[in-house]
């Protein structure tokens, strides 16, 4: 009997989805693709097949390629604004192109704009990408905006 009951709430789903292929990856990366097939076996009686056939579809189609995700709010305060330092935080923080990160940046000065944070990459420990993270949002707050983490 498998331990995931059918009639979870989709976001719990997808959040038990997203942390398998994560950790998932994560065994790939630091063992073998072997050894994480032979840990994907082992789970489905307990998860059930559903379960496994979501997570290899999600691997398949690259829909889980990272755990940490959230967004930021970029506001203007009325102060004067570094803008080629802002544009480039936010391509740093968000992997934005120039164009896109320029829009965000100009359109944020009159009214706020949400940003999703890229994801964290799966070599890198979630310490060392929270950190990462503040640093960037720091680095976005003294170009003269207000930034908050929605």
């Amino acid at each position: 009997m498998p331990l995931i009951d059918p009639d979870e709430p989709e976001e719990r789903m997808n959040a038990l989805d997203e942390a398998s292929a994560y950790f998932l990856r994560a065994i790939k990366l630091h063992y073998t693709r072997d050894t994480a097939v032979e840990v994907m076996e082992a789970l489905t009686p307990v998860l059930g097949k559903d379960w496994k056939g979501r997570v290899i579809f999600g691997l398949m189609a690259n829909k889980h390629t990272g755990i940490r995700r959230f967004r930021i709010l970029l506001r203007g305060n009325g102060a004067p604004i570094k803008k080629i330092q802002a544009i480039k935080e936010v391509r740093h923080v968000s992997g934005l192109g120039l164009a896109e990160a320029k829009f965000v940046v100009e359109a944020a000065y009159n009214s706020p704009q949400f940003i999703d944070v890229k994801q964290m990459p799966i070599d890198t420990s979630p310490n060392t990408w929270d950190t990462m993270v503040a640093n960037s949002i720091n680095s976005i707050r003294q170009t003269g905006f207000d930034v908050e983490i929605a």
